[in-house]
């Protein structure tokens, strides 16, 4: 069963608060009259109980991470380069952001898709530097995912990795993934791929 870690209160004057302890929500609405109160595995679903919730981030796939890492691949003559951007999703706001590039001849085989792995290997090992221990991974390429879980035959060297380095880290880091479709306006996967195309000139 998922642990309930945030919760929302809504009070009968129109306000609302979301808290991370229950005891220290217990002890804000008790003599309360008319409030509501529910208790939520993530920040979103809890802000969005309240009503305190961007109208950006309300769609049919709620997300389940407060933290967003948009990936992004890029290719040209045989170097492949990557970018992601980590997104405080709550407040629509960067965190960080990384670029890079590579030459490893198995991966290049792969063009960009080459990159956008790298990129979300770079990113994961972020995560886990820096405390975060859930995020969102959103994607161009479904490989993303699927070879990350194991559900697309690895077929070289690099995807193998790929997959290993993911089974190997996601017992201390919670990764869902979320696909996004490319050159839709979405600012953050705009920037990634931004990112991914300086990467090419890194030397």
């Amino acid at each position: 069963m998922a642990v309930k870690k945030f919760y929302g209160v809504k009070f009968n004057n129109g306000s609302s608060e979301v808290f991370t302890d229950w005891s220290v929500c217990k002890e804000r609405i008790k003599g309360e009259k008319g409030v509501s109160y529910k208790g939520f595995t993530t920040r979103a679903e809890a802000l969005a109980f309240v009503g305190n919730y961007s109208k950006k981030l309300i769609d049919e796939n709620i997300w389940k991470t407060d933290i967003a890492i948009y990936v992004d691949g890029s290719y040209r003559d045989d170097v492949y380069s990557y970018g992601f951007v980590v997104v405080d999703i709550v407040n629509d706001i960067a965190l960080y952001e990384q670029k890079g590039r590579g030459n490893d001849e198995e991966a290049a085989k792969l063009r960009n898709v080459s990159g956008e792995m790298k990129g979300a290997m770079e990113a994961m090992a972020y995560c886990l530097n820096n405390n975060i221990k859930e995020a969102t991974i959103c994607y161009d390429y479904t490989g993303i995912e699927m070879w990350a879980l194991g559900l697309w035959k690895r077929n070289n060297v690099y995807t193998k990795s790929y997959y290993d380095f993911f089974q190997c880290r996601k017992d201390k880091l919670s990764i869902y993934f979320k696909k996004i479709k490319g050159h839709t306006g979405d600012i953050w996967n705009e920037r990634a791929d931004i990112l991914a195309k300086e990467g090419l000139e890194e030397f």
